[in-house]
């Protein structure tokens, strides 16, 4: 057998090879994790999602929880630093027990002043026993109240959550989507917002979280599309189960009490809706209030178009905010205060 001869000069030429491919490699790794940490840094205000707009009461910042959409912005006209209207409490309770309340623009006090809200009057018939933490948003959904409640609500330690069920609560279009879709239709970079918020599960949803992705996707995206066109237009019951099933988690856990109020309307839009999520309230043992015919009982045989404002289905007026704090008062044994 004729010996194996070894190209040594050839053999260490491959190896400085193969030994500068891996440099380069780790070096690109390091440079984008380097990237990566400091655009972090710099960017802490997620820069991608400071977009707002004005509405109706208030103004409002896209945010980066796909599923929550917007916020409240903080600190513009009556509303505090928290974005909500009224006084800003802090985190750390004080000796009095602490309520927040949940909800969408009625629990919020659409057309009404501040004051005027039904969670004002009823803190003022309680003679102010309690801390009333009102964080309802104008266009939220369940779902959206869900995420806030994670995001801000269970940071006041709460001792009792009055969740508020309207009309819509189980649809996840509202007048701020639309104006946030007429807004980014003409803007640059809307293709970014297009990607980010379609963006459900796979590879694209891991990237969406990095920094250094959205900055290069921020910078070449420039087409406008219809940003906020869910495939889905309502929360399934499925959706709505696992929601009811986490927050029955999270109220054990935090020791506070959670009872679902479903809001008088002056409309049988979706009440078909709402009626299969308060027989799944039921079927999960929630606790609830169910109020959708406490005006007309409170009216007698008289209309209750004048508890809500005019041309409005589930706004409350003056007076209705007024009478519904009462209706509230008189089952407050029912809510445990």
């Amino acid at each position: 057998m004729e010996p194996i001869e070894i190209d040594l000069a050839h053999l260490s030429k491959r190896k400085r090879i193969a030994f500068g491919a891996v440099t380069i490699l780790l070096g690109l790794i390091l440079g984008l994790l380097t990237t990566e940490l400091v655009l972090r840094l710099i960017m802490p205000e997620k820069m991608f999602y400071r977009i707002n707009i004005s509405s109706t009461d208030g103004n409002y910042v896209l945010t980066e929880n796909p599923r929550l959409i917007y916020v409240p912005a903080p600190n513009t006209g009556d509303f505090n630093s928290y974005g909500h209207r009224g006084r800003s409490f802090p985190f750390e309770k004080s000796g009095r027990k602490r309520i927040v309340l949940m909800g969408d623009s009625v629990v919020e006090g659409l057309g009404v002043k501040l004051g005027q809200r039904f969670s004002d009057v009823l803190d003022r018939l309680l003679n102010e026993q309690y801390e009333m933490v009102n964080l309802g948003v104008c266009g939220y959904s369940f779902l959206q109240e869900f995420e806030y409640f994670k995001l801000l609500g269970e940071k006041f330690s709460p001792d009792y959550v009055l969740w508020f069920i309207t009309y819509n609560d189980m649809r996840l279009a509202s007048g701020e989507i639309y104006a946030f879709n007429h807004y980014l239709k003409t803007a640059p970079n809307s293709a970014f917002y297009e990607a980010y918020y379609k963006t459900r599960i796979g590879l694209n949803k891991l990237l969406m979280s990095c920094y250094t992705y959205n900055l290069l996707r921020y910078v070449y995206a420039a087409q406008p599309e219809n940003i906020f066109n869910n495939d889905e237009e309502k929360i399934s019951l499925d959706d709505a189960d696992d929601l009811l099933r986490q927050l029955n988690i999270e109220a054990r856990a935090h020791h506070f009490k959670l009872i679902f109020i479903f809001l008088p309307s002056n409309t049988r839009q979706y009440e078909s809706e709402i009626n299969d999520l308060r027989n799944l309230m039921a079927k999960n043992n929630s606790p609830c209030l169910d109020l959708r015919e406490s005006l007309k009982t409170y009216s007698g045989s008289g209309s209750v178009e004048k508890y809500f404002l005019k041309r409005d289905i589930c706004h409350f007026s003056v007076e209705g905010n007024r009478v519904f704090a009462e209706i509230l008062y008189h089952d407050r044994a029912k809510l445990g205060l």
